[in-house]
C-alpha cells in the first residue's frame, strides 16, 4: 500500500510538472508573439520616421525656392499648393507648409552674444508689455512679466525695475537660477515669474522662440486677423488693434509686392514709425513650419519641424518633434 501511495504521489507530481511546463510553453509562445508584434510595430514606426524625413526634405526645397524666387507663401496657400499627399508602397503621407514667422520671438529680449554677454533690449520689453496689456493684463503686471523675461536672459545680476533675477528664483522650492542666455523654447517661458498656464494659453501662437535670428519678424503677406494684436503691440499707439484688423482684412489678394507698399497703406502712411520698427517686416517667410502625417500598416506618426530660412534660401533647423497623430 505504501508503494502504491508513493507511485500515486509521483504521478501527481509528474502531472503537475507537465501542467506547469505546458502553461510556461503557452506563456512563452504568447510572449514571443507579443514581442514579434512589438518589434514589427517598432519597425513600422522607424519606417514612418524615414518617410516623414523624406517629406520634410521636399518641403524644405519648396521653401527654399519660395525665398530664392521671391514667391509669397500666400500664393501657394490660395492655390492649395502648400499641401501635399502621396502614397508610397503601403504608406500614406500627408504634409503641409505653414508660415511660422508672425509671432513675438521670446529670444528677442536681449542683444549680444554668448562670448560678449547679453544686454536687455528695452524696446522688446515695451513691445511685449503692450502685447500683454492687449491680452488683458494691467500695465504694471504686463511690464513686470516683460521685465522678468528680459532679466531671465540678460547677463547681469541686477534686476530691471519690476524684474526678477536669480535671487528671486533661489527662494523657490525647488530653487533655480536665471540661465542668462536667450530662451531655447516656448516651454521655458513657463518658468518666468508671474507666467501662468492661462497667460500662455491666451498668447497662443502669438509667441515663439527663434534663437537663430533673435528678433521678432513679420511676414506681411501672411497676416491673419489674430495678428492685429501683434502688429499693434510692435508698432504702438499709431497702429491701434482696430486699424490693424482693417488693414489685414483689406490686404491685396496676392499680397504686397514689397514692404514699401505696406508702409504706404492709408492706415499706416501717417504713423510715426522708426526704422527699427520697420526693419523686420518682410514680404516672404523667415520661418516655416512643416507638418507631416504618415500612416503605415496602422502605425500613425506626426512630425512637426520649425525651420529658419535665410534670404539666400539656405536654412537652419530650429526644432523637429515626432509624436502620435
Amino acid at each position: 500500500m505504501r508503494r502504491q501511495s508513493e507511485k500515486g504521489a509521483a504521478m501527481v507530481l509528474v502531472l503537475g510538472i507537465v501542467a506547469v511546463m505546458s502553461s510556461l510553453a503557452i506563456f512563452s509562445f504568447d510572449s514571443l508573439t507579443r514581442l514579434i508584434a512589438l518589434t514589427t510595430a517598432k519597425n513600422y514606426a522607424a519606417q514612418t520616421d524615414h518617410y516623414a524625413r523624406g517629406a520634410e526634405l521636399v518641403a524644405i526645397d519648396v521653401g527654399r525656392r519660395l525665398i530664392v524666387e521671391k514667391v509669397p507663401l500666400r500664393v501657394l496657400v490660395n492655390q492649395g499648393q502648400n499641401r501635399f499627399q502621396q502614397k508610397i508602397d503601403d504608406a500614406q503621407i500627408i504634409g503641409e507648409l505653414q508660415d511660422a514667422t508672425n509671432c513675438f520671438n521670446l529670444a528677442s529680449f536681449v542683444t549680444g552674444n554668448r562670448n560678449e554677454g547679453y544686454a536687455a533690449d528695452m524696446e522688446a520689453v515695451e513691445q511685449f508689455a503692450r502685447l500683454l496689456q492687449l491680452k488683458g493684463l494691467g500695465a504694471q503686471a504686463a511690464l513686470a512679466v516683460a521685465s522678468a523675461l528680459a532679466d531671465w536672459q540678460d547677463s547681469d545680476t541686477k534686476p530691471l525695475p519690476l524684474g526678477a533675477e536669480s535671487a528671486f528664483y533661489a527662494d523657490r522650492a525647488p530653487y533655480y537660477l536665471t540661465p542668462n542666455v536667450p530662451l531655447s523654447s516656448v516651454s521655458e517661458f513657463r518658468l518666468i515669474r508671474d507666467v501662468t498656464p492661462t497667460l500662455i494659453e491666451a498668447l497662443g501662437d502669438l509667441i515663439c522662440v527663434d534663437p537663430i535670428f533673435m528678433d521678432t519678424v513679420i511676414n506681411i503677406n501672411m497676416l491673419q486677423p489674430r495678428h492685429a494684436t501683434l502688429l499693434s503691440a510692435i508698432l504702438g499707439a499709431d497702429a491701434s488693434e482696430a486699424s490693424m484688423q482693417n488693414l489685414i482684412a483689406g490686404q491685396p489678394e496676392q499680397g504686397f509686392s514689397d514692404s514699401q507698399r505696406f508702409w504706404a497703406h492709408p492706415l499706416l502712411a501717417y504713423g510715426q514709425f522708426t526704422d527699427v520698427q520697420k526693419r523686420n517686416f518682410f514680404t516672404l517667410p523667415r520661418r516655416i513650419r512643416v507638418l507631416v502625417d504618415v500612416e503605415l500598416s496602422g502605425v500613425k506618426n506626426r512630425m512637426k519641424s520649425h525651420i529658419h530660412f535665410y534670404p539666400n534660401g539656405s536654412y537652419t533647423m530650429i526644432s523637429r518633434v515626432f509624436g502620435d497623430m
